[in-house]
């Protein structure tokens, strides 16, 4: 239990700072072969109409700071989505004397390095006592839910999620819509046993 509390102490007096967008890279323009007749207006090719837009004022470093509170320190960049040009990954197993629970996350990012979708999941082995599992899950996913956007309201979102974490697992997912950005909580049940194994936290950009 002792390294328990030192994880959940690490991280409640820290938050998502903000940090300076790496800035866009200009496309050259593109060219046209002359010819009698005036040039057609060039239309975006397919691959830049499709790129995808975070949510504004978000920055996934934010993101990749704050895990690091949890120990993933060492994410690495993956193969992007369409309409995605960043991806990265990262996961980390925590050991205890009767369980290992594993953190882990997945988060894609625009041009700006703003967050287009993210998920962060909690999973756990164990199957018959739910409390330290449900206080870490609140307290990781609660963090990340801490986020921060240009429409972004820290405190309900992290208040949502700890409401919702004891009751989602087994159930249908929940969702809720702060500003520009979307979050959505899920859970699953251990086979057989009426406690939670996983939960999994996804946030999108608002439609």
């Amino acid at each position: 239990m002792k390294r328990i509390a030192c994880l959940l102490v690490a991280v409640s007096l820290l938050g998502l700072s903000a940090c300076t967008a790496a800035p866009a890279t200009e496309s050259p323009a593109p060219t046209s072969t002359p010819t009698e007749a005036p040039a057609p207006t060039p239309s975006p090719s397919p691959s830049d109409s499709a790129m995808l837009t975070g949510i504004p004022g978000s920055h996934i470093k934010d993101i990749q700071l704050g895990v690091a509170n949890f120990g993933m320190d060492d994410d690495s960049a993956d193969g992007a989505p369409d309409g995605a040009p960043y991806r990265w990954t990262a996961s980390k197993s925590w050991d205890f004397p009767d369980t290992t629970i594993l953190l882990d996350y997945s988060i894609t990012g625009d041009e700006d390095s703003q967050l287009i979708s993210g998920s962060f999941g909690v999973t756990w082995d164990g199957v018959t006592e739910s409390d330290t599992f449900n206080t870490i899950a609140s307290t990781y996913l609660g963090f990340i839910a801490t986020v921060p956007y240009d429409t972004s309201n820290t405190q309900e979102a992290k208040q949502w999620v700890s409401d919702q974490i004891e009751t989602v697992a087994g159930g249908d997912p929940v969702s809720t819509t702060i500003g520009d950005a979307t979050f959505t909580l899920s859970g699953t049940l251990a086979a057989g046993a009426d406690v939670p194994s996983s939960y999994l936290l996804q946030i999108d950009v608002a439609n």
